[in-house]
């Protein structure tokens, strides 16, 4: 690496280094950020590449953040956390298995808390707002039926 090289690629792994100072990032949002700042793909791979060797940037420690985080802390279902985190540039295979190893009851857990905090009404508006809701949310029609029908709900009567 000549002189030049070398002053590039340190002012590129020091702008990643503050990237990562903020919170853990991936390699796509590293690369992509260093390319907004004026760095060549070239360099930013070679940047995120060396990250990666040092451990500091790990894909799959975000991706398990994200998820954690999604899951947890959000209304966000299955096709949500997975569509969210495509868009986010994480690896989609490690994202389906952690949602492959969501329980049916912890899935239906969720959508009967969503339900119950949202069901201000006993209107079936309220119930198919909360519904379409739901869908929006990435859960599926069955799960979503079937939490209804737990909490005493269907989408013509009132709470029995």
């Amino acid at each position: 690496m000549n002189n030049i090289e070398n002053k590039s690629f340190r002012a590129a792994y020091q702008a990643a280094l503050k990237l990562l100072a903020l919170k853990d990032r991936t390699r796509k949002e590293i690369t992509e950020k260093l390319k907004r700042k004026g760095f060549s793909s070239d360099l930013a791979n070679q940047v995120v590449s060396q990250l990666e060797e040092e451990g500091l940037v790990n894909d799959c420690k975000v991706s398990q953040t994200y998820f954690n985080e999604l899951w947890n802390y959000s209304n966000a279902g299955p096709t949500k956390i997975l569509n969210k985190s495509k868009e986010k540039g994480l690896d989609q295979e490690f994202i389906k298995a952690m949602i492959n190893n969501l329980t049916e009851e912890e899935l239906k857990t969720k959508v009967k808390n969503i339900i119950k905090k949202r069901m201000k009404q006993g209107d079936n508006k309220a119930k198919l707002r909360i519904y379409r809701y739901l869908l929006n949310q990435g859960f599926s029609y069955s799960l979503i039926n079937r939490a209804f029908a737990e909490l005493g709900y269907n989408l013509t009567n009132q709470q029995e």
